[in-house]
């Protein structure tokens, strides 16, 4: 009768070990190139606008760029849609389009882009590109 219990209890011990729930999206090599390329686009944005004067910062100039980076951000959020069990990469890159946009906004009012501003905004959408890329490469 103990033997029962004990081939029972390893059984049940087996059984619960090899049921592993993965609680997160599997990993996605071409998504994170993705993450790397429009980070680096936006790398490119900021860099073309500390090299110009501040007074030759004129939204007109950059609005094409921030579209097309809206663009790819927008297709990043979709990609990480359809991937089940990806909230916290859809969250991430939600934020990450969230500040853009406001970094849109604010230089089209002001039509205008301080170093400092630049400075803040790029470090802080850096740091958020790097977060998801760690959100990424943590699913390998």
């Amino acid at each position: 009768m103990e033997k029962t219990k004990i081939l029972i209890l390893l059984i049940s011990i087996l059984m619960i070990s090899s049921c592993v729930f993965n609680q997160v999206a599997d990993y996605d090599r071409d998504t994170t190139f993705r993450i790397i390329k429009i980070s680096r686009r936006v790398d490119i944005f900021f860099i073309t606008l500390l090299e110009e004067e501040p007074d030759e910062r004129l939204y007109e100039k950059s609005s094409s760029n921030y579209i097309e980076i809206e663009i790819e951000l927008r297709s990043l959020i979709m990609q990480n849609k359809m991937r089940p069990k990806n909230e916290e990469s859809i969250k991430i890159s939600e934020h990450i389009l969230q500040n853009w946009l406001e970094y849109k906004a604010a230089h089209k009012k002001n039509d205008a882009y301080k170093n400092s501003l630049i400075d803040v905004d790029w470090s802080t959408i850096r740091e958020q590109f790097y977060a998801l890329a760690v959100a990424e490469a943590a699913k390998k």
